[in-house]
């Protein structure tokens, strides 16, 4: 028996030919590309969009609060997190009660902006890339502001952007 005679033996005891060899090749591209997708699904959805994510989720609470007032949108704030050498980048809107005037709110801003310095120094880099340590942060901005707008002028602080490196 010559070489070429056992070969289609071969290949088809192994149950392999041309179109087995491909047909696992397709099996295997088409299993990577669904991992692939499931992990880029997975990030966006679960963490790895969450700037993007909070910012969307900020600008959504904004539309829906501005019905209660104007939205003042403060100077985007660069400081160091709490004596870890990391730095914060933050963005903030108030959103303003309907009596609220909007020149007297602006006028005590840098004292908003002191206490966003504050409060993130005050933070670990760690728990601010969280959901909960972002809330966390909105919430006791939130107290904060009640104390600098003693009158009820701003009825929520709004994260529009939190980046830390």
């Amino acid at each position: 028996m010559s070489r070429t005679d056992t070969a289609p033996d071969t290949e088809a005891r192994t149950g392999e030919g041309k179109k087995g060899k491909k047909g696992k090749l397709l099996m295997i591209v088409g299993a990577v590309v669904v991992i692939g997708l499931g992990a880029f699904v997975g990030l966006k959805v679960f963490g790895g969009g969450s700037e993007d994510a909070e910012t969307a989720a900020a600008e959504a609470e904004a539309t829906e609060e501005s019905a209660d007032g104007e939205v003042l949108e403060l100077d985007t704030i660069t400081t160091v997190v709490g004596g870890e050498g990391d730095l914060a980048r933050v963005s903030l809107a108030l959103v303003l009660s309907e009596d609220a005037i909007a020149d007297t709110v602006s006028s005590r801003l840098p004292v908003v902006k002191d206490a966003t310095v504050r409060e993130v120094a005050r933070s670990n880099s760690q728990q601010l890339l969280t959901p909960d340590g972002a809330d966390d942060l909105r919430a006791r901005l939130k107290d904060r502001t009640d104390e600098i707008y003693a009158d009820g002028e701003v009825l929520r602080v709004l994260i529009t952007e939190l980046v830390v490196q």
